[in-house]
């Protein structure tokens, strides 16, 4: 019954949604990442037999959320009343508004904990701490640091992913590297 539809991703499972649901409603997009950019990368780093992929696009292709769906709804953005993106580059690219990430900069901030006691909480203590704030996925290079902490033997280094909801990623690459 509302006015307006706001639809987050350029997905099937929201954008499309929006698309055919909106009747005489205002359709608006927000887009806050280049995810299809993230399945191309993957495909070209990982060869597999032609057997696997094939079993790959068909379950791929099950999925509304996957990337070449996705792919499709960002070549219809067009047809949303406004698009609202979270960084400047995806504003350029999209005509979008910039509307920045609302964060609570006050839970973060650095003057409400003590260093040290936080660093032997965690038993961090006699290491150098490289920290990632988010959710790791493989695009995002954790994989990458952890090989270069590697390569530079810094055995006195801690990678500490604070974040994220998805540990699958986290688990398969603490086996891979186990």
């Amino acid at each position: 019954r509302g006015d307006l539809l706001y639809a987050i991703k350029p997905r099937v499972s929201s954008f499309g949604l929006g698309l055919c649901c909106r009747g005489r409603r205002r359709l608006w997009l927000d887009i806050d990442d280049r995810e299809t950019e993230f399945r191309a990368e993957y495909d070209a780093t990982h060869h597999v037999s032609w057997r696997r992929r094939a079993r790959r696009q068909f379950k791929r292709a099950r999925n509304l959320d996957d990337a070449s769906y996705t792919r499709w709804m960002e070549e219809l953005t067009g047809r949303a009343g406004v698009i609202t993106a979270n960084t400047r580059l995806l504003c350029d690219e999209f005509g979008a508004v910039h509307v920045p990430s609302a964060k609570d900069t006050a839970l973060f901030d650095p003057a409400r904990f003590d260093d040290d006691a936080c660093r032997r909480e965690l038993g961090l203590d006699p290491f150098r701490v490289i920290m990632f704030p988010g959710t790791p996925r493989e695009h995002k290079g954790v994989e990458d640091v952890l090989e270069a902490l590697d390569m530079l033997d810094w055995r006195d280094a801690r990678l500490v992913i604070v974040g994220g909801r998805e540990v699958g990623y986290l688990f398969g690459m603490y086996k891979k590297l186990r």
